[in-house]
């Protein structure tokens, strides 16, 4: 069964590169202004790579603990950890205290930090639009759906700044679930 839209139609807001945004918030470094994936194949491998391949290595190196296919000081996994791990638990930004063995420590920190950021920024999103017929569908990872009524456009780019706050998104509307393409506003 197909998820359709009680308004005009479902909007969805998508970070690009969310755990990698997260990585780069949390270490105090600035957002590049480009899809994530291709800024890192541009500086972090010697050789020319694609997209895909960049994006399938990073995160092999992201979260594989004993991983050194990528050595740069862009990316430090060892002073997050020691800024938010404590030996037994990982403190994160948004107050959460999770025990985990260090292995997984890293792993912990940016996925929870990630969801938290999107649920912190669906609540803001939903408060915006109390008064109103859009309202937050559902929430997918590092996605947020509006059910979106055509009358409340004027909306969209509050909403999306909102979201964004530093991270850059993409935007895409359908009527149904299944059928989302790009939307520029």
């Amino acid at each position: 069964q197909v998820m359709k839209p009680h308004n005009d139609l479902f909007l969805a807001l998508d970070y690009n590169g969310a755990e990698v945004r997260t990585l780069i918030e949390l270490q105090g470094g600035e957002q590049p202004d480009e899809d994530i994936h291709e800024w890192n194949a541009k500086h972090l491998f010697e050789q020319e790579i694609t997209r895909d391949e960049c994006k399938v290595r990073f995160f092999a190196w992201l979260y594989e603990p004993d991983s050194d296919e990528i050595e740069t000081e862009l990316y430090d996994k060892n002073s997050l950890l020691d800024k938010w791990y404590d030996g037994a638990c990982v403190h994160t930004p948004y107050g959460r205290v999770i025990e985990v063995e260090r292995r997984k420590a890293f792993n912990y920190l940016i996925q929870s930090t990630t969801a938290d950021r999107v649920l912190e920024k669906a609540v803001k999103i939903d408060k915006l639009l109390e008064e109103h017929k859009s309202f937050v569908s559902h929430i997918i990872h590092d996605e947020i759906v509006l059910d979106y009524h055509d009358s409340e456009r004027n909306l969209i780019s509050q909403i999306k700044d909102i979201f964004e706050d530093g991270f850059m998104s993409s935007l895409r509307g359908g009527k149904d679930g299944y059928n989302l393409k790009s939307v520029s506003i």
